[in-house]
């Protein structure tokens, strides 16, 4: 088998990047505001974020396939705002594979090479090649009609691979496949990025998605960037409470609350519910909110039954009542209140509850993330 390693340079930066459209009375609808972020050579960076964030408008402008309001995209320097889609050097994949349905796998692979005159037998080495590394080689001389969901995407792929482009773009490509196949498909892009070396951005609304593929992922919400950063950056180190809540599943918990000085040491008290104790060191970033409202966020794996941690705190412990209980399989999810706040506990799968059962619970505060209520933001 050829290399298919593709040796074109490709770093994309997009700076001050917005996008607006227009409504059916004239107004104006921001899509994208003010975006800037910078792709490297040959990384995989995703963009991640709920429905209506800006991220597959963020795609289509780099591809091409909207017009850019302001701001500038440049790949290498050279700014592209003007360049035609097919001038731009980038594959874009798609949700819902657009083959040709009345092609074979081959055709489909090689249409778009055809188009541009390339020599046949340069043609059909690509496309084997291709065909290989995606295990579509038996699949060759059947349409898209007999081909699996999880082939459909492939050829899809293959027929991205085969033209070498500078750049990837992936517009949620798993989104219509089941849980088994979007898992082997994330496996296969990983492994693809590795043998192709080449830069690749790649849209999803699905966190898990996110963290399991990026480099780094670029978490967006109402068209704006929030965070971009590596996955376990992002998961451990939230830049703010959308972040916080999005990226992680369970989400994070919030608890609104108080810092107080008490006794020589320094507490977190919810509003009507608990108390918990603070480690000086995270005390000391915290001097300037003593007495002031302030947000606790705990993940819930930092949430657990006190029979299983014996030697933390006591002023670690807060009293709750289970409200339901979601066993996941590996592990059960608690749904606790405490009070006024409602939270969620990840507990071994092996351990026993019941609903209205009162339980006594740790809250690690080893791992507390503190945001500032008025604007969402973490308090470093």
């Amino acid at each position: 088998m050829h290399c298919i390693q593709n040796t074109n340079m490709a770093r994309v930066a997009v700076e001050n990047l917005t996008k607006i459209f227009k409504g059916a009375k004239g107004e104006s609808i921001p899509a994208v505001s003010n975006l800037n972020l910078v792709v490297e050579d040959k990384e995989f960076l995703v963009l991640v974020g709920p429905s209506g964030c800006g991220k597959t408008t963020t795609l289509r402008l780099i591809a091409g396939l909207e017009e850019v309001t302001s701001g500038t995209i440049s790949i290498d320097g050279r700014v592209i705002n003007s360049v035609l889609p097919k001038d731009r050097d980038i594959a874009m994949v798609f949700q819902n594979h657009a083959l040709y349905p009345h092609m074979t796998t081959y055709e489909n692979m090689t249409f778009g090479l055809e188009v541009r005159k390339l020599p046949k037998q340069e043609i059909d080495q690509r496309v084997r090649d291709a065909a290989e590394m995606l295990g579509l080689i038996e699949c060759l001389d059947r349409k898209p009609e007999a081909l699996s969901g999880g082939q459909r995407q492939r050829v899809a792929l293959g027929r991205a691979i085969v033209r070498k482009p500078k750049v990837f773009l992936f517009d949620e490509p798993l989104s219509n496949l089941d849980a088994p196949m979007r898992l082997q498909m994330r496996k296969d892009l990983r492994k693809l990025h590795a043998q192709l070396g080449c830069t690749m951005i790649y849209v999803t609304h699905d966190q898990t998605e996110a963290m399991s593929l990026g480099d780094r992922i670029a978490v967006m919400n109402s068209g704006t960037l929030q965070q971009v950063a590596a996955p376990n950056q992002v998961y451990h180190h939230p830049a703010n409470m959308f972040v916080a809540k999005f990226i992680g599943s369970p989400p994070m918990n919030f608890f609104e609350g108080t810092i107080e000085q008490s006794n020589g040491g320094i507490s977190f008290t919810a509003s009507q519910a608990f108390t918990v104790g603070l480690e000086k060191s995270i005390a000391a970033r915290l001097t300037e909110y003593s007495g002031k409202k302030i947000i606790l966020g705990l993940r819930p794996e930092h949430i657990m039954d006190s029979a299983h941690s014996p030697s933390s705190p006591a002023e670690w412990n807060v009293e709750a009542t289970v409200e339901f209980i979601e066993p996941i399989g590996a592990e059960t999810h608690l749904h606790l209140s405490s009070g006024e706040h409602s939270f969620i506990a990840r507990v071994q799968a092996t351990d026993t509850y019941t609903q209205q059962q009162k339980l006594s619970l740790v809250f690690d505060m080893r791992q507390p993330h503190f945001f500032d209520p008025k604007t969402e933001q973490a308090i470093a």
